[in-house]
Formats: structure tokens, C-alpha cells, sequence
């Protein structure tokens, strides 16, 4: 058996949901300023807004998560919400398109782990060789998005 865990760890555990007397009793135990139940409750009203696809039920859990931030009142969540609302459109678009950019960040990671197999590889065509070949290799064919 491992060792007990402690309250601090139980917030941390990512499959962990927020309900119930026990991690209440655990906040009110381990957090007497408030702040993990603070960010917390961000944390939660982000995590539905990133669930919703419905414009208006965006909207709304747009509002909650600002609220929820602004209540928080710490310098952590008004970043959080500051950088949400610089992304807005393009997290607006995310939730409401089904549209990603997953294909092109994975070119981008064999690009760079390619680069840096080449060892300063400074000739070009060999270089662009090198990342068609890994890319023909490790992905077959796969229909455009």
C-alpha cells in the first residue's frame, strides 16, 4: 500500500471531480485563504466552457468563467482570463467548427525532430529529403482536412 494521500494531491489528480462533502472538508482543511478553491472553481468554469459547441451556451459559460476569474480576484486567473479573451476568436471557432490544427503541429514536431537528427545538416535538398522520407514512412496516406 502507498502512502495516504494528502488533500493537496487528491486536487491534483486529474480524474478527480469536485463534488461532495470530502473535498470540501478537504479545502476548508488545507486552504484557509481560499485560493485552491478559487482557482478551482476557474478551473472548472473554463473546462465547461471548452465542453459547450452551442453558440449561445458559449456565451454564457464565456460570462461564467470572466465572473468566476474576476472573483477570484488573483493574479493567475486575471492572466488566464486575459489571455482567454486576447484567444476569443479563435476559441470561438475551435468550439463551434470542428476545425484543428493538430495535422500541422505534427509536421512541425517531425520538422524539428528531423533537424534535430540532422546534426547541422546544412544542405538543404538533404534536409528537405529527410523530412519527406519521415513523413512518407511514419503517416501513409491520409485524406486532406
Amino acid at each position: 500500500m502507498g502512502q495516504p494521500a494528502t488533500a493537496a494531491h487528491r486536487l491534483r489528480a486529474p480524474h478527480r471531480e469536485a463534488k461532495g462533502p470530502r473535498f470540501n472538508a478537504a479545502l476548508a482543511a488545507e486552504d484557509p485563504t481560499n485560493e485552491i478553491a478559487a482557482a478551482h472553481a476557474v478551473k472548472e468554469r473554463l473546462r465547461l466552457l471548452l465542453a459547450e459547441h452551442q453558440p449561445h451556451q458559449i456565451r454564457r459559460r464565456l460570462y461564467e468563467f470572466y465572473d468566476a476569474a474576476a472573483r477570484a480576484d488573483m493574479e493567475e486567473t486575471s492572466r488566464l482570463a486575459t489571455t482567454i479573451d486576447t484567444w476569443r476568436p479563435a476559441v470561438l471557432v475551435a468550439l463551434t467548427e470542428d476545425v484543428t490544427n493538430a495535422r500541422t503541429e505534427g509536421f512541425n514536431r517531425i520538422i524539428k525532430q528531423t533537424k534535430r537528427v540532422g546534426c547541422g545538416s546544412t544542405n538543404m535538398d538533404n534536409y528537405r529529403r529527410r523530412i519527406m522520407v519521415h513523413i512518407a514512412l511514419t503517416r501513409g496516406q491520409r485524406p486532406a482536412a
